[in-house]
Order: structure tokens, then C-alpha cells, then sequence
């Protein structure tokens, strides 16, 4: 990983962790839904 990333990722880690997890699954699941409509057409 980058360096900063982790310097970033650093304070966010605890409580918050579970924010991050909910917000990839999100960004995963719209990506996914995303792709989906566009191999409908």
C-alpha cells in the first residue's frame, strides 16, 4: 500500500472501520449494478 494511504487510513481505523466497509460494499454494489445495465443493452 501507499504511504499516505496508510497515513490516511491510520486515524480512520476503529469505529469508523465498519463506515469503510459499508461504503466499498456500496461503491461495489453500484459498480455492479452499474456493468449489469450496460451488458442489458
Amino acid at each position: 500500500m501507499n504511504e499516505k494511504l496508510q497515513a490516511l487510513l491510520k486515524p480512520l481505523q476503529g469505529t469508523s472501520r465498519r463506515w469503510i466497509w459499508l461504503g466499498a460494499l456500496l461503491v461495489t454494489l453500484l459498480v455492479l449494478g452499474l456493468t449489469g445495465n450496460l451488458r442489458q443493452f
